[in-house]
């Protein structure tokens, strides 16, 4: 969303959105949004610069993000200049893992 617009959709459900059966989900995409009598939202896109996205080395299975003989990857994260002091933020890190 820092350089692109991002839609949703405004929907009335029944009960608790996370429980419901597949064919009364919110829809994700303009045209089931309309088809379900819902109202598509676009918002606009932040106009920020786009986030850093980098090739990483490959490193084995299970192995904690060790590659090679170097120890494990890392990233030097900058926080933008643009964030005030005392602002609200987020910051999701993600992890996939493998298992047998």
């Amino acid at each position: 969303q820092n350089v692109k617009g991002k839609g949703h959709c405004k929907v009335t459900v029944p009960g608790n959105e996370a429980t419901l059966p597949p064919d009364t989900q919110i829809p994700n995409h303009e045209e089931a949004c309309k088809q379900r009598g819902g109202q598509w939202e676009e918002k606009e896109p932040w106009a920020i610069d786009p986030p850093e996205c980098l090739a990483l080395p490959e490193s084995r299975d299970n192995h904690l993000g060790n590659i090679g003989t170097t120890g494990p990857q890392y990233y030097t994260w900058r926080v933008p200049e643009t964030i005030k002091d005392n602002d609200v933020c987020v910051f999701r890190l993600r992890y996939n893992i493998t298992s047998s």
